[in-house]
């Protein structure tokens, strides 16, 4: 039986696995090609494995959004449409646990993405193109928190890279 499961990196060749997953992989790459940014500034990162060969990542990345933490995952094209996310998600949410609220963020059409989203979290909130899942509360929690509000207007507006809002608040301009 195959087992999936998640694997903290915990040495800088998996961290460079990981970024290697976002920016080269099929069936990742055209959601991350241009976040590595996100990769930077992640405050967890991990493996996808099947069975000790990596397949994707997790990484948790902090926003704008003081107590809000977003969730990336990727998995590779051949491993898509297996039900693997699913899993990957039932055991990162069994091992890692924050005081944040988790949001995956994801494209109204990513099927595969929905999908695995909404078996973990609900919906919280839909803007234009992009669903919104709160991974690891429930919504009236969430909508009852100090950070809803922001998390709303976040949703609405323009969403800086990682990279321009650290430049914004050290007001470098490079």
């Amino acid at each position: 039986m195959e087992k999936i499961y998640v694997r903290n990196t915990c040495s800088s060749m998996e961290d460079l696995l990981v970024r290697k997953y976002m920016l080269e992989k099929e069936g990742i790459k055209h959601i991350f090609w241009d976040k590595d940014d996100r990769y930077e500034v992640a405050v967890c990162r991990c493996l996808i494995l099947k069975d000790e060969e990596p397949i994707g990542f997790i990484n948790i990345v902090p926003e704008r959004i003081r107590g809000v933490y977003f969730l990336d995952m990727g998995i590779e094209k051949t491993f898509q449409g297996q039900g693997y996310g699913k899993l990957a998600l039932k055991d990162f949410f069994r091992k890692f646990k924050c005081d944040e609220f988790i949001i995956a963020e994801t494209k109204n059409d990513n099927v595969l993405a929905n999908s695995s989203a909404n078996k973990f979290g609900v919906l919280a909130y839909q803007e234009n193109d992009q669903n919104y899942y709160l991974m690891n509360s429930d919504l009236q929690t969430f909508e009852s928190s100090d950070v809803y509000e922001n998390f709303i207007d976040y949703c609405k507006g323009d969403k800086p890279t990682q990279k321009e809002l650290i430049r914004s608040i050290f007001n470098t301009g490079k």
